[in-house]
This record gives structure tokens, sequence and C-alpha cells, in this order.
């Protein structure tokens, strides 16, 4: 394998390096590796800022090497950290087109930590079911921006999110940004601060579950970051945190699917929400993606890997 966390020097976390940085817990549900070495792999075919840091645990990167190779996870990522979360039931409901769904442990209680874990200064923090597709990220290690992340997003058809749970904290509540990509700078002190803001409303999770007014249970790190840069700001409109340079982001919802993968991009089934027995094919090419159907991305792995080859 290539450099861990405790095989860097100083002058690694020194140099001011840009990279890519991927967290991915396995469950029994879900090959999140697998999902990253597709995600990382579609870093380095479009961006020049390519350097990419994987964040797991022992268990899933063996399964990794054992089901990938070690040729394979070296060759997509230039670090490797292993990280083991505190454990805490995080159940989540979810979906597989509008008809199928499952539960599963969703690990995300380290995701703060990424200002600690990762080997770069200058770090982009993805979720492994977002796929790049061009080099507007590269933009983001050019601007004197030091936190930038979606403060908006549209779904295939275009349109504004369908539930107020993906606008806002709950229907008169702030608005929802997401977690989904966030640049930062872990040098500037707002990002620090920032960062420490996100680690203490997850521990006092239930305190600000009821006092931003929404009923979900689950920890979500989108609400955790929507708070953090509410009270970041002075509980008042954001100016600190700005917007990356492609938003709103474009996502591909829980019960949409993949169609058929392109010579040079994606179809999709794209269901109606007020009518789900309704679905519109919808291509997308050089967009960058958030897929959340994660069953999706599994089922045409293949294919998708030769986009990015």
């Amino acid at each position: 394998m290539k450099k861990s966390k405790k095989q860097e020097t100083s002058n690694d976390l020194l140099n001011g390096n840009n990279g890519v940085a991927f967290f991915a817990y396995n469950n029994e549900q879900i090959d999140y590796i697998k999902l990253a070495v597709l995600a990382a792999s579609a870093v380095k075919k479009h961006m020049k800022n390519n350097q990419t840091c994987l964040i797991t645990n022992q268990g899933s990167l063996e399964w990794g090497v054992e089901s990938l190779s070690t040729e394979v996870l070296n060759n997509t990522f230039d670090y490797f950290i292993t990280e083991e979360p505190e454990h805490k039931s995080n159940i989540r409901k979810f979906y597989d087109s509008p008809w199928a769904t499952f539960e599963c442990q969703f690990e995300n209680w380290n995701k703060n930590d990424i200002i600690k874990l990762t080997p770069f200064d200058r770090t982009l923090m993805l979720d492994v079911d977002f796929l790049v597709n061009n080099n507007f990220f590269d933009t983001t290690f050019e601007l004197d921006n030091p936190l930038m992340l979606y403060t908006d997003a549209i779904t295939l058809r275009n349109e504004k999110p369908f539930h107020v749970l993906e606008r806002r904290l709950h229907k008169k509540g702030i608005p929802m940004l997401w977690s989904t990509a966030i640049y930062f700078d872990k040098n500037d002190e707002v990002v620090q601060l920032f960062f420490e803001l996100w680690g203490h409303i997850k521990d006092n999770w239930d305190f600000y579950r009821y006092l931003y007014g929404f009923s979900t249970k689950i920890y979500r790190t989108d609400f955790a970051v929507s708070i953090a840069t509410h009270m970041l700001n002075g509980f008042v409109e954001n100016t600190l945190v700005k917007s990356l340079p492609d938003n709103p982001m474009k996502y591909v919802e829980p019960k949409d699917d993949i169609e058929s993968v392109l010579s040079d991009g994606i179809r999709f089934l794209s269901h109606k929400p007020d009518e789900e027995w309704l679905h519109m094919l919808a291509v997308s090419k050089n967009e960058n993606l958030h897929i959340m159907n994660k069953k999706a991305i599994d089922r045409n792995w293949n294919k998708l890997m030769e986009l990015y080859e």
C-alpha cells in the first residue's frame, strides 16, 4: 500500500499540497470502498489537483484488497488513513428506485475530523457517491476562499428539490447546505472554527435537533454544516462560507435509476416525486453529479469505470 498517515513526514504535511479526500466505511448493504474507487478514478481523470486520500477502517480496507486488489487501490489512492470512528447507531433508510428500500448503518460520525486527518493543506472532501465529470473543482484551489460548499441543489430535471428537508431544515427553518463536497484550507482560522462548531453540534445533536426544529433523529452532516454555518455567521445571513464554483449541485435522487452508461455520459430514469409512476429519461454529460442511489452505482460500476479509464 502507499503512504499511510503514520508514514508521512512533516514535509508531506507542510508542502502546500492540494488533494481530494474520501471517507468510506463498508456496511452489510453497501460497498463504500468500491464506490470510493470509482469516485477517485473520476477525480484522477478530470482534475489536475488529483492527489487522493482514502479514509477508512481496517476491515473495509482489507475487503477492498480482497475484492479489488492492492494494485487497483494503489493506482487510485495516494494516501490511506485508517480511522475507526466512534460507533453510534445511525440506521438510515435508503432507496433503490421508488419501489425498493433497505436500511443499514450509516457511518458519518467522524466526517468533521477531516481537518485533522487530511494529508493536504487544501482539501476537497467528496462523498463517494459524487462523480467528477469536469475540471471545475480545480478552480477552488485557485480562489481566495478558504471554505466552500454547495449552498443549493437541482435535480436531473433542473428543478429545485421537491422535499422541504432538501431545501430547509424544516418548513420555516434555516436554508440547508450540502456536506457532499466541501473545500477548505485547514490553516485558516475561520475554517478551524467551522469544524470545531461542526464537532460541537454533532456532540450535542439532540439539543440542536430541538433548537432548530427538525424532526429527523438520524445524524445528518448536511444539517450539521448548515447549523455550523448559521452560527459562524452570527445567526444571520451567510457571508463567510462561499458557494463552490459549479453551484447549484446537480443531484440524482435516491428514487432515480441509471438506465444505461453511454460512451460519453450517463442516461437516467428520473422519477417525479408527485407522480412516482412517471419517469423521464435524462442524459448527463460533463456534469458533476451526486448520485444518491448507491445501488444503481454498484450495478453499473464496471461500465462507469470505463468512463474514467
